[in-house]
């Protein structure tokens, strides 16, 4: 897990460069990552194909940039389990896309770390 989790801060330091502005649909995968020794929590919003990184927060919470009308937060615990709002929409971690309305999301953990999966279709989001 750490391997992952600093691979995904120097993807963001690497990839946080602006995007090209358009609208439409884009399915978001956003990354929730909690460190349990330091309490210190992430969220990286990447496209689809885990290309490009479209937003990053050092929180529980993504409200700027191409989230500051649209912001996500994350209320778990250490081990990942409880919700995700988005836009307003709240819902439960779990991986039934049925129990998430047609989404998909899942979880892992160790005695270190926490790992939060969300894949969301985001209409009409300016993406910069």
């Amino acid at each position: 897990m750490k391997v992952f989790f600093l691979g995904a801060v120097a993807w963001a330091v690497i990839l946080a460069n602006p995007l090209d502005p358009t609208k439409g649909t884009h399915e978001l995968n956003i990354v929730f990552l909690y460190n349990k020794i330091t309490s210190k929590a992430s969220i990286t919003a990447w496209n689809k194909d885990r290309t490009e990184i479209l937003g990053h927060s050092c929180s529980h919470f993504l409200d700027s940039g191409n989230f500051q009308n649209h912001p996500v937060s994350f209320e778990v615990h250490q081990n990942g389990a409880g919700n995700i709002t988005i836009n307003h929409q709240t819902y439960l971690v779990h991986q039934d896309a049925d129990i998430l309305g047609g989404t998909s999301c899942g979880r892992m953990h160790s005695s270190t770390e926490s790992l939060v999966t969300f894949f969301y279709p985001f209409e009409d989001m300016q993406v910069k």
